[in-house]
């Protein structure tokens, strides 16, 4: 439908192949694969800088023989008091708990 108007209109007519959605989709398609292209490699050289610096921040606190185990259970306790502290928000602001 879209086609065919485009393609009996007379000024349009000479350019319907470069008009509607499916010409539209193709070409968004290709500007976003290119953004893409042009923004992975500046992505991975950011990801290798950050991962070098935290590894030299981390070494100098002495944890590059860090035990994973050790890390996760970390991780967990962190996360256990972030949950804690939501809570206990949630409760201040619904006048559930008063401050002390």
């Amino acid at each position: 439908m879209e086609r065919e108007w485009f393609s009996k209109h007379p000024k349009y007519g000479k350019i319907a192949h470069k008009m509607g959605i499916p010409h539209l989709r193709t070409v968004l398609n290709s500007i976003l694969i290119n953004h893409i292209k042009q923004c992975v490699p500046t992505l991975s050289k950011q990801i290798a800088i950050e991962k070098a610096s935290t590894e030299k921040e981390r070494k100098k606190y002495g944890e590059e023989g860090l035990d994973p185990t050790k890390f996760a259970q970390c991780q967990i306790s962190i996360a256990g008091w972030v949950n804690e502290f939501v809570d206990e928000y949630r409760e201040l602001i619904e006048g559930k708990k008063n401050v002390t």
